[in-house]
């Protein structure tokens, strides 16, 4: 696949590649996907807990702010590694 970038894409891509530890351009951007993949897995596991907030804040005059008791998400875990057996 050969994909064409507007410069500022190109240079913060070539940025990253010379000060972090990928070696080619694809490296950095299947990391990137991972992360996307994360983000999107969280969204969607802590979905109910988004919108009960959301709800409880609009209602507020206050601005919203995250506290344990109003929103504890679950954790993320990193991307394509197995989670450990559960205890026995």
């Amino acid at each position: 696949m050969n994909l064409t970038l507007d410069p500022p894409t190109e240079q913060r891509i070539q940025r990253e590649l010379a000060r972090g530890p990928y070696r080619e351009p694809s490296e950095l951007i299947n990391h990137a996907l991972d992360l996307f993949d994360a983000q999107e897995d969280w969204l969607l596991r802590n979905r109910d807990a988004i919108t009960i907030y959301a709800v409880l804040h609009s209602r507020s005059r206050s601005p919203p702010y995250l506290t344990q008791a109003t929103l504890t998400p679950a954790p993320v875990s990193p991307p394509h590694r197995p989670a450990p057996p559960p205890a026995a």
